[in-house]
C-alpha cells in the first residue's frame, strides 16, 4: 500500500564524479526514522510487518517495500540543480 510519507533521508556526501561517463554506481546510506503516535498508522504498520520474520516452513520470505527515491542532484558552482523520482521494484525490508 502506498501511503506517500516520507520515513528516512539519505545523502551521498560530496564526491566526484569520473567524466564523459553515461552511467555511475554509487551506494547511499539511508537513515529510516520514522514514528507515529497512532496505533492504526498504516506506514508504521507496514514497516514493522516488513521488518518482522516470516513464520512458515519454507525458505525464508524476503519482503520488500514500496518506496520511491526523490533525488535532488546539485553541482558546486551552477546555479540550478536536477530533480528526478526512482521507484526500484524491489526496495528489500530493513533489518536491524
Amino acid at each position: 500500500m502506498d501511503t506517500g510519507r516520507e520515513l528516512g533521508t539519505g545523502s551521498t556526501g560530496s564526491m566526484v564524479l569520473p567524466g564523459r561517463q553515461s552511467m555511475v554506481g554509487f551506494n547511499v546510506m539511508i537513515n529510516i526514522d520514522y514514528s507515529s503516535s497512532k496505533n492504526d498508522d498504516t506506514t508504521l504498520n507496514n514497516l514493522i510487518a516488513c521488518m518482522m520474520p516470516q513464520e512458515g516452513t519454507g525458505p525464508a520470505i524476503t519482503e520488500s517495500l514500496n518506496v520511491a527515491f526523490y533525488v535532488k542532484m546539485k553541482i558546486s558552482g551552477i546555479a540550478w540543480s536536477q530533480e528526478a523520482s526512482v521507484r526500484p521494484s524491489a526496495f528489500k525490508c530493513p533489518t536491524n
